[in-house]
């Protein structure tokens, strides 16, 4: 028989990490797709511009491709540096730098 003063057991909430350890997630379409089409109109630009020249549509959009991807490889290699070096840095650290974000400091 139970008494009163006993504790009920806590019920544990489903975290999004405590699935199954050896479950293999789906590839990521989006960006897996977005990689290759990146990838091709470069390498289409970059390799076979002459040849492309013939599809006005094609061409715009290969060079357009080459164009940003000029302009924003620094920008993406330091994203990737910094996002690796946050990975190593405690979160509990991180989050207390960003401060609350409901109150004008935090946001500031």
């Amino acid at each position: 028989m139970a008494s009163c003063s006993d504790t009920p057991e806590p019920v544990k909430q489903q975290d999004c990490c405590d699935g199954e350890p050896n479950k293999k997630l789906p590839p990521d379409r989006l960006l897996w797709t977005t990689l290759v089409l990146a990838t091709v109109g470069y390498c289409v630009d970059f390799f076979a511009a002459d040849f492309i020249q013939s599809w006005s549509s094609l061409a715009t959009m290969a060079e357009a491709i080459r164009n940003l991807m000029n302009s924003m490889w620094v920008g993406l290699a330091l994203g990737m540096f910094f996002v690796g070096v946050l990975g190593r840095v405690p979160r509990e650290f991180v989050t207390s730098l960003l401060g609350k974000g409901d109150t004008l400091p935090g946001i500031l």
